[in-house]
Protein backbone atom coordinates (compact mmCIF):
# COMPACT_ATOMS: atom_id res chain seq x y z
CA UNK A 1 0.00 0.00 0.00
CA UNK A 2 1.27 3.38 -0.55
CA UNK A 3 0.54 7.12 -2.23
CA UNK A 4 1.71 8.47 -5.38
CA UNK A 5 3.32 11.60 -6.22
CA UNK A 6 1.38 14.19 -6.72
CA UNK A 7 2.64 14.79 -10.44
CA UNK A 8 1.18 11.92 -10.93
CA UNK A 9 -2.02 12.57 -9.69
CA UNK A 10 -3.14 14.09 -13.05
CA UNK A 11 -2.90 14.78 -16.66
CA UNK A 12 -4.88 15.74 -19.54
CA UNK A 13 -6.86 13.92 -22.15
CA UNK A 14 -5.61 14.52 -26.22
CA UNK A 15 -8.90 14.13 -27.07
CA UNK A 16 -7.14 10.84 -29.26
CA UNK A 17 -9.39 7.84 -27.38
CA UNK A 18 -6.75 5.24 -28.59
CA UNK A 19 -3.81 7.67 -27.32
CA UNK A 20 -5.40 8.17 -23.96
CA UNK A 21 -6.15 4.63 -23.55
CA UNK A 22 -3.04 3.53 -23.92
CA UNK A 23 -1.70 6.36 -21.12
CA UNK A 24 -4.15 5.04 -18.66
CA UNK A 25 -3.33 1.46 -18.83
CA UNK A 26 0.24 2.51 -18.52
CA UNK A 27 -1.01 4.62 -14.93
CA UNK A 28 -3.03 1.16 -14.19
CA UNK A 29 0.37 -1.23 -14.85
CA UNK A 30 2.18 0.90 -12.64
CA UNK A 31 0.13 2.32 -9.92
CA UNK A 32 -0.87 -1.70 -8.99
CA UNK A 33 2.78 -3.40 -9.49
CA UNK A 34 1.52 -4.97 -13.02
CA UNK A 35 -1.64 -6.90 -10.78
CA UNK A 36 -4.04 -5.12 -12.82
CA UNK A 37 -3.07 -4.82 -16.40
CA UNK A 38 -5.05 -1.76 -17.95
CA UNK A 39 -8.16 1.21 -17.35
CA UNK A 40 -11.64 -0.36 -16.93
CA UNK A 41 -12.77 1.73 -19.21
CA UNK A 42 -13.71 2.71 -23.34
CA UNK A 43 -12.39 5.83 -23.81
CA UNK A 44 -15.04 8.04 -26.16
CA UNK A 45 -14.79 11.69 -28.03
CA UNK A 46 -17.55 12.75 -26.18
CA UNK A 47 -15.58 11.92 -22.89
CA UNK A 48 -14.70 15.35 -20.86
CA UNK A 49 -12.41 14.16 -18.14
CA UNK A 50 -11.96 10.83 -16.21
CA UNK A 51 -11.52 10.01 -13.00
CA UNK A 52 -9.42 6.83 -11.65
CA UNK A 53 -8.06 5.51 -8.23
CA UNK A 54 -6.05 2.44 -8.43
CA UNK A 55 -5.31 0.25 -5.14
CA UNK A 56 -2.56 -2.56 -4.44
CA UNK A 57 -1.83 -5.38 -1.85
CA UNK A 58 0.63 -7.23 -0.61
CA UNK A 59 1.53 -9.20 2.19
CA UNK A 60 3.33 -12.57 3.06
CA UNK A 61 1.76 -14.71 6.20
CA UNK A 62 3.83 -14.19 9.50
CA UNK A 63 2.88 -17.77 9.42
CA UNK A 64 3.04 -19.78 5.77
CA UNK A 65 0.79 -22.86 4.62
CA UNK A 66 1.62 -25.53 2.66
CA UNK A 67 0.39 -26.81 0.04
CA UNK A 68 -1.98 -30.03 -0.04
CA UNK A 69 -4.39 -31.68 -1.93
CA UNK A 70 -8.05 -30.49 -0.58
CA UNK A 71 -9.89 -33.16 1.05
CA UNK A 72 -13.73 -31.98 0.66
CA UNK A 73 -17.64 -33.19 0.58
CA UNK A 74 -18.36 -30.10 -1.14
CA UNK A 75 -19.40 -32.05 -4.80
CA UNK A 76 -18.67 -29.07 -6.79
CA UNK A 77 -15.42 -28.95 -5.67
CA UNK A 78 -15.18 -32.31 -5.13
CA UNK A 79 -15.34 -33.48 -9.25
CA UNK A 80 -11.22 -32.70 -9.84
CA UNK A 81 -8.44 -32.01 -7.32
CA UNK A 82 -8.15 -28.36 -5.83
CA UNK A 83 -5.29 -27.08 -4.13
CA UNK A 84 -5.81 -26.94 -0.73
CA UNK A 85 -3.81 -24.48 2.19
CA UNK A 86 -3.19 -26.07 5.74
CA UNK A 87 -0.91 -25.24 8.81
CA UNK A 88 -1.47 -25.98 12.76
CA UNK A 89 -0.61 -23.61 15.45
CA UNK A 90 -0.68 -23.42 18.94
CA UNK A 91 -2.80 -19.83 18.64
CA UNK A 92 -5.87 -20.49 18.99
CA UNK A 93 -7.57 -17.66 19.14
CA UNK A 94 -6.56 -16.81 15.59
CA UNK A 95 -10.43 -18.99 14.77
CA UNK A 96 -13.71 -17.88 16.44
CA UNK A 97 -17.41 -18.13 15.98
CA UNK A 98 -20.00 -15.04 15.88
CA UNK A 99 -23.99 -15.99 16.70
CA UNK A 100 -25.23 -13.32 13.95
CA UNK A 101 -29.01 -12.89 13.31
CA UNK A 102 -28.90 -15.08 9.50
CA UNK A 103 -26.72 -17.74 11.40
CA UNK A 104 -23.41 -18.77 12.77
CA UNK A 105 -20.16 -17.75 11.03
CA UNK A 106 -16.86 -19.31 11.70
CA UNK A 107 -13.98 -16.40 11.09
CA UNK A 108 -10.48 -17.02 10.87
CA UNK A 109 -7.57 -14.53 10.88
CA UNK A 110 -4.68 -14.75 8.65
CA UNK A 111 -2.22 -12.24 9.99
CA UNK A 112 0.78 -10.54 7.32
CA UNK A 113 3.66 -9.54 7.98
CA UNK A 114 3.07 -5.56 7.23
CA UNK A 115 -0.46 -5.33 9.19
CA UNK A 116 -2.54 -6.57 6.49
CA UNK A 117 -4.85 -9.44 7.09
CA UNK A 118 -7.08 -11.49 5.99
CA UNK A 119 -10.09 -12.97 7.68
CA UNK A 120 -11.69 -15.92 6.12
CA UNK A 121 -15.28 -15.78 6.70
CA UNK A 122 -17.51 -19.49 6.76
CA UNK A 123 -21.37 -18.79 6.88
CA UNK A 124 -24.21 -21.70 7.87
CA UNK A 125 -24.65 -23.49 4.17
CA UNK A 126 -27.79 -22.03 3.81
CA UNK A 127 -26.62 -18.23 4.22
CA UNK A 128 -25.86 -16.24 0.85
CA UNK A 129 -22.67 -14.44 0.73
CA UNK A 130 -23.73 -11.01 1.32
CA UNK A 131 -25.22 -11.96 4.58
CA UNK A 132 -21.45 -13.79 5.68
CA UNK A 133 -19.88 -11.00 3.91
CA UNK A 134 -22.09 -8.49 6.21
CA UNK A 135 -22.04 -10.30 9.22
CA UNK A 136 -18.08 -10.16 8.39
CA UNK A 137 -17.95 -6.59 8.56
CA UNK A 138 -20.48 -6.51 11.41
CA UNK A 139 -17.77 -8.27 13.50
CA UNK A 140 -15.24 -5.85 12.64
CA UNK A 141 -17.52 -3.30 13.77
CA UNK A 142 -17.87 -4.58 16.77
CA UNK A 143 -21.87 -5.36 16.55
CA UNK A 144 -21.64 -9.69 16.74
CA UNK A 145 -18.99 -10.60 19.33
CA UNK A 146 -17.11 -13.23 18.43
CA UNK A 147 -16.06 -16.27 20.79
CA UNK A 148 -12.65 -17.15 20.52
CA UNK A 149 -10.89 -20.36 19.88
CA UNK A 150 -9.49 -21.12 23.59
CA UNK A 151 -13.42 -20.48 25.41
CA UNK A 152 -15.04 -23.03 22.65
CA UNK A 153 -16.93 -26.03 23.95
CA UNK A 154 -16.14 -29.23 22.93
CA UNK A 155 -18.05 -30.74 19.27
CA UNK A 156 -19.23 -29.02 16.37
CA UNK A 157 -18.71 -25.69 17.46
CA UNK A 158 -19.33 -23.43 14.14
CA UNK A 159 -19.19 -24.21 10.39
CA UNK A 160 -16.41 -25.96 9.44
CA UNK A 161 -15.20 -25.57 12.97
CA UNK A 162 -14.95 -28.77 15.72
CA UNK A 163 -13.35 -28.76 19.00
CA UNK A 164 -12.06 -32.54 20.20
CA UNK A 165 -10.27 -33.62 23.36
CA UNK A 166 -8.03 -36.51 21.89
CA UNK A 167 -5.23 -38.57 23.68
CA UNK A 168 -1.43 -38.71 22.83
CA UNK A 169 1.36 -39.99 23.21
CA UNK A 170 3.30 -37.30 24.96
CA UNK A 171 2.17 -33.84 26.78
CA UNK A 172 0.99 -31.66 23.99
CA UNK A 173 -0.23 -28.04 23.91
CA UNK A 174 -3.53 -27.31 22.68
CA UNK A 175 -3.42 -27.14 19.08
CA UNK A 176 -5.71 -25.34 16.05
CA UNK A 177 -5.31 -26.92 12.21
CA UNK A 178 -6.60 -24.93 9.20
CA UNK A 179 -7.56 -25.69 6.20
CA UNK A 180 -8.43 -23.66 3.39
CA UNK A 181 -8.21 -23.29 -0.59
CA UNK A 182 -6.03 -21.58 -2.83
CA UNK A 183 -7.11 -18.96 -5.50
CA UNK A 184 -6.51 -16.68 -7.87
CA UNK A 185 -9.59 -14.56 -9.09
CA UNK A 186 -10.23 -11.37 -11.15
CA UNK A 187 -13.34 -9.58 -12.60
CA UNK A 188 -14.63 -6.62 -13.90
CA UNK A 189 -17.87 -4.47 -12.75
CA UNK A 190 -20.07 -1.89 -14.42
CA UNK A 191 -20.89 0.27 -11.18
CA UNK A 192 -23.23 2.21 -12.93
CA UNK A 193 -25.84 -1.37 -12.74
CA UNK A 194 -26.30 -0.60 -9.06
CA UNK A 195 -25.84 3.36 -9.59
CA UNK A 196 -28.41 3.44 -6.40
CA UNK A 197 -25.82 1.25 -4.29
CA UNK A 198 -22.49 2.99 -5.56
CA UNK A 199 -24.48 6.28 -4.89
CA UNK A 200 -24.16 7.59 -8.39
CA UNK A 201 -28.12 7.86 -9.31
CA UNK A 202 -27.87 11.63 -9.30
CA UNK A 203 -24.60 11.74 -10.74
CA UNK A 204 -25.97 9.75 -13.95
CA UNK A 205 -28.58 12.71 -15.30
CA UNK A 206 -27.10 14.64 -17.90
CA UNK A 207 -29.94 17.27 -17.83
CA UNK A 208 -27.93 19.05 -15.27
CA UNK A 209 -24.61 19.56 -13.79
CA UNK A 210 -22.88 18.29 -11.43
CA UNK A 211 -19.13 18.23 -10.15
CA UNK A 212 -19.13 22.31 -9.52
CA UNK A 213 -15.96 21.67 -7.72
CA UNK A 214 -13.85 20.09 -10.26
CA UNK A 215 -15.22 21.55 -13.65
CA UNK A 216 -16.52 24.99 -14.45
CA UNK A 217 -18.69 23.19 -17.65
CA UNK A 218 -21.66 20.95 -16.48
CA UNK A 219 -20.60 17.36 -15.79
CA UNK A 220 -22.44 13.81 -15.43
CA UNK A 221 -21.19 10.12 -14.70
CA UNK A 222 -21.15 8.30 -18.58
CA UNK A 223 -19.37 5.47 -17.40
CA UNK A 224 -17.92 3.83 -14.09
CA UNK A 225 -16.38 0.62 -14.08
CA UNK A 226 -13.64 -1.33 -11.85
CA UNK A 227 -11.28 -4.20 -12.59
CA UNK A 228 -10.68 -6.25 -9.51
CA UNK A 229 -8.45 -9.14 -8.87
CA UNK A 230 -7.23 -11.44 -5.39
CA UNK A 231 -4.60 -14.12 -5.05
CA UNK A 232 -4.82 -15.84 -1.74
CA UNK A 233 -1.29 -18.34 -1.70
CA UNK A 234 0.85 -20.73 0.91
CA UNK A 235 3.25 -17.54 0.89
CA UNK A 236 1.04 -14.91 1.40
CA UNK A 237 -2.22 -12.41 -0.35
CA UNK A 238 -2.38 -9.59 -3.17
CA UNK A 239 -4.84 -7.85 -4.26
CA UNK A 240 -5.83 -4.82 -6.49
CA UNK A 241 -8.86 -2.68 -7.89
CA UNK A 242 -8.81 -0.06 -10.71
CA UNK A 243 -12.15 1.94 -10.65
CA UNK A 244 -12.57 4.62 -13.08
CA UNK A 245 -15.17 7.24 -13.73
CA UNK A 246 -15.52 8.73 -17.02
CA UNK A 247 -17.31 12.38 -17.43
CA UNK A 248 -19.51 12.93 -20.79
CA UNK A 249 -21.35 16.15 -22.16
CA UNK A 250 -12.81 -12.40 -1.65
CA UNK A 251 1.41 -49.34 14.16
CA UNK A 252 1.22 -50.98 17.21
CA UNK A 253 -1.26 -49.43 20.17
CA UNK A 254 0.07 -46.55 20.99
CA UNK A 255 0.63 -45.59 25.29
CA UNK A 256 -2.05 -42.89 25.38
CA UNK A 257 -1.75 -41.58 28.62
CA UNK A 258 -2.19 -37.57 27.89
CA UNK A 259 -4.96 -35.46 26.83
CA UNK A 260 -4.94 -32.36 24.62
CA UNK A 261 -7.59 -30.42 23.03
CA UNK A 262 -7.23 -29.84 18.72
CA UNK A 263 -9.61 -27.04 16.77
CA UNK A 264 -9.81 -27.79 13.45
CA UNK A 265 -10.88 -25.79 11.00
CA UNK A 266 -12.20 -26.08 7.30
CA UNK A 267 -12.81 -23.65 4.72
CA UNK A 268 -13.70 -26.01 2.13
CA UNK A 269 -16.72 -24.89 0.02
CA UNK A 270 -17.55 -21.61 -0.80
CA UNK A 271 -16.41 -18.83 1.47
CA UNK A 272 -15.82 -14.83 1.79
CA UNK A 273 -13.23 -13.12 2.53
CA UNK A 274 -12.24 -9.16 4.13
CA UNK A 275 -9.07 -7.91 3.60
CA UNK A 276 -7.90 -5.32 5.89
CA UNK A 277 -5.67 -2.82 7.96
CA UNK A 278 -5.08 -4.25 11.09
CA UNK A 279 -4.81 -1.39 13.16
CA UNK A 280 -7.72 0.62 11.99
CA UNK A 281 -9.52 -2.02 10.92
CA UNK A 282 -10.23 -0.60 7.53
CA UNK A 283 -11.17 -3.14 5.09
CA UNK A 284 -9.39 -2.69 1.56
CA UNK A 285 -11.06 -5.52 -0.40
CA UNK A 286 -13.49 -8.49 -0.13
CA UNK A 287 -14.49 -11.20 -1.93
CA UNK A 288 -16.29 -14.74 -2.15
CA UNK A 289 -14.53 -18.02 -3.43
CA UNK A 290 -16.22 -20.39 -5.49
CA UNK A 291 -13.72 -21.52 -7.80
CA UNK A 292 -10.21 -22.55 -5.71
CA UNK A 293 -7.37 -23.32 -7.93
CA UNK A 294 -6.46 -26.62 -9.49
CA UNK A 295 -4.04 -29.54 -8.05
CA UNK A 296 -0.92 -29.43 -9.95
CA UNK A 297 -0.73 -32.45 -11.94
CA UNK A 298 3.07 -32.41 -12.19
CA UNK A 299 5.47 -31.81 -9.00
CA UNK A 300 5.54 -28.71 -7.60
CA UNK A 301 7.22 -26.39 -4.69
CA UNK A 302 5.97 -24.51 -1.97
CA UNK A 303 5.57 -20.55 -3.50
CA UNK A 304 9.35 -19.13 -1.85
Amino acid sequence: MGGEPAGDAHGVLTGDPEADHQALDAWAVKRTGGLIDGIPLTLTEDMQMVLASALALRTRWLSPFRGVELQTAYEPWATKPRLGLQRSSAVLDRVGVADTPDGHVTVLKALGNNALDVHLLLGEEDMKPGQVLGAGVDILAGRYAVVPGPRLPYGNVGPGLRVEKVRCTRPEPPSLKVTTVAYDMSTSHDLLKLHQLFGLTTARDTSSGHFPGISGFPLAIGSAQQNTMAKFGASGFEAAAVTAFAAAAGAGMPDLRYVTTRTSAAFDRPFGFLALHRHTRLVLTAGWVTDPLPFPEDDWEDEG
